[in-house]
């Protein structure tokens, strides 16, 4: 349902657009903002992008 929604509202292939045509050009997308603070409050985001801030600079490097 997602899907159609997507290819509708973005004018882009579908997923099943692009199995056919075994084309990946053109492919639908739709970007969507929020405002955290409109439903959970100013100081809650605050918070919480703080505490994902540093957790992310805190964690450890992936190994490769």
């Amino acid at each position: 349902m997602v899907y159609m929604v997507v290819a509708a509202l973005s004018v882009g292939k579908s997923t099943y657009d692009l199995r056919m045509s075994k084309n990946d050009a053109g492919i639908s997308q739709v970007f969507i903002a929020i405002n955290p603070t409109a439903y959970a409050g100013e100081d809650y985001a605050d918070a919480y992008i703080e505490n994902m801030s540093e957790y992310i600079k805190t964690s450890a490097k992936a190994q490769i």
